[in-house]
């Protein structure tokens, strides 16, 4: 009896050892990651104000809009990153090409810089990622 019952103490504290939990107040690292916002910087360079788009999965959302000479910066819903290419458009004046930044496929905590140029065609977009 008593050699079982050191073999249900040993099982019981390798179940407890197994089971070690985050003290209070510490967030799980990998859930953070995960959970960690993509920013949008748009820099307008043109001689109008600009409306900035996120274009996603055949659907688009109004982020905001840009003043000439001013930096936008902009966070994307969760549910869009990670659920297939993103693409930010900006509008200028009427009749004139919308600005651009191209599909990109965002993780959480990347960064996006949208530089709108002073003809919208030639605008640029950049990614940043965290820690590279």
């Amino acid at each position: 009896m008593t050699g079982r019952l050191h073999g249900v103490t040993a099982g019981l504290l390798l179940l407890a050892a197994g089971c070690g939990h985050a003290a209070p107040g510490e967030a799980d690292p990998v859930a953070a990651e995960a959970n960690r916002p993509v920013q949008v910087h748009v820099s307008n360079n043109h001689g109008y104000p600009v409306e900035v788009f996120a274009l996603y999965s055949q659907a688009s959302y109004k982020m905001g809009n840009v003043l000439p000479g001013q930096v936008g910066r902009f966070t994307l819903r969760p549910g869009i990153v990670g659920h297939g290419p993103v693409e930010i458009v900006a509008r200028g004046g009427r009749g004139e090409q919308p600005a651009r930044s191209g599909t990109w496929m965002l993780s959480p905590g990347d960064t996006l810089d949208f530089d709108i140029s002073t003809h919208m065609l030639n605008s640029m977009a950049t990614i940043r990622m965290p820690g590279r």
